[in-house]
Protein backbone atom coordinates (compact mmCIF):
# COMPACT_ATOMS: atom_id res chain seq x y z
CA UNK A 1 0.00 0.00 0.00
CA UNK A 2 1.56 3.24 -0.89
CA UNK A 3 1.73 6.10 1.99
CA UNK A 4 -0.35 9.57 1.42
CA UNK A 5 3.12 10.81 3.44
CA UNK A 6 4.35 14.12 1.78
CA UNK A 7 7.59 13.62 0.10
CA UNK A 8 8.89 17.06 -0.38
CA UNK A 9 8.28 20.22 1.65
CA UNK A 10 9.42 23.16 -0.59
CA UNK A 11 8.45 27.09 0.64
CA UNK A 12 4.87 26.52 1.30
CA UNK A 13 3.83 23.84 -0.49
CA UNK A 14 2.95 20.83 0.02
CA UNK A 15 2.96 17.88 -2.66
CA UNK A 16 1.43 14.42 -2.38
CA UNK A 17 1.71 13.00 -6.18
CA UNK A 18 -1.15 14.23 -8.03
CA UNK A 19 -2.48 16.27 -4.60
CA UNK A 20 -1.12 20.06 -3.58
CA UNK A 21 -2.45 22.21 -1.00
CA UNK A 22 -0.80 25.65 -1.44
CA UNK A 23 -1.37 29.41 -0.31
CA UNK A 24 -4.68 30.01 -2.60
CA UNK A 25 -4.62 33.42 -4.41
CA UNK A 26 -7.43 35.51 -6.21
CA UNK A 27 -7.13 34.11 -9.28
CA UNK A 28 -8.76 30.95 -7.42
CA UNK A 29 -11.70 33.17 -6.43
CA UNK A 30 -14.13 31.62 -8.74
CA UNK A 31 -13.50 27.97 -7.77
CA UNK A 32 -13.92 28.97 -4.31
CA UNK A 33 -16.36 30.75 -4.80
CA UNK A 34 -18.07 27.69 -6.62
CA UNK A 35 -17.55 25.17 -3.62
CA UNK A 36 -18.34 28.59 -0.83
CA UNK A 37 -21.88 28.76 -2.57
CA UNK A 38 -22.63 24.92 -3.19
CA UNK A 39 -22.53 25.40 0.65
CA UNK A 40 -24.48 28.54 1.38
CA UNK A 41 -27.22 27.19 -0.62
CA UNK A 42 -27.63 23.01 0.38
CA UNK A 43 -26.34 23.66 3.90
CA UNK A 44 -26.70 25.40 7.56
CA UNK A 45 -22.67 25.19 7.32
CA UNK A 46 -22.49 29.49 7.00
CA UNK A 47 -24.70 31.90 8.41
CA UNK A 48 -24.69 33.61 4.84
CA UNK A 49 -27.79 33.86 3.02
CA UNK A 50 -26.94 34.89 -0.61
CA UNK A 51 -23.89 33.69 -2.87
CA UNK A 52 -21.15 35.29 -2.87
CA UNK A 53 -20.02 37.09 -6.07
CA UNK A 54 -16.47 36.45 -7.85
CA UNK A 55 -15.58 39.23 -7.42
CA UNK A 56 -15.96 39.56 -3.43
CA UNK A 57 -14.54 36.38 -3.39
CA UNK A 58 -11.25 37.68 -4.61
CA UNK A 59 -11.53 40.59 -2.30
CA UNK A 60 -11.72 38.85 0.69
CA UNK A 61 -8.95 36.50 -0.11
CA UNK A 62 -7.04 39.49 -0.80
CA UNK A 63 -8.08 41.55 2.11
CA UNK A 64 -8.06 38.20 5.20
CA UNK A 65 -5.05 36.56 2.76
CA UNK A 66 -2.91 39.97 3.80
CA UNK A 67 -3.17 38.73 7.73
CA UNK A 68 -3.92 35.26 7.36
CA UNK A 69 -3.18 32.41 5.05
CA UNK A 70 -5.87 30.90 2.78
CA UNK A 71 -5.06 27.48 1.14
CA UNK A 72 -6.69 25.17 -1.52
CA UNK A 73 -6.15 21.90 -2.29
CA UNK A 74 -5.66 20.81 -5.55
CA UNK A 75 -6.18 17.18 -6.88
CA UNK A 76 -4.73 16.78 -10.91
CA UNK A 77 -4.78 20.24 -11.39
CA UNK A 78 -8.41 21.18 -10.08
CA UNK A 79 -9.25 22.94 -6.66
CA UNK A 80 -11.43 20.57 -5.04
CA UNK A 81 -11.36 22.54 -1.60
CA UNK A 82 -10.22 25.42 0.55
CA UNK A 83 -9.49 26.57 3.85
CA UNK A 84 -8.87 30.07 5.66
CA UNK A 85 -7.48 30.93 8.97
CA UNK A 86 -9.30 32.91 10.92
CA UNK A 87 -8.95 34.36 14.38
CA UNK A 88 -11.59 34.01 17.33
Amino acid sequence: MRSLRPRHFLSLHVYLDPLMIRLATTADAAMIATIYNYDISSSTITFEEHVVAIDEMAQRIASVGAQLPWYVFERDGEIVGYRLCCIR
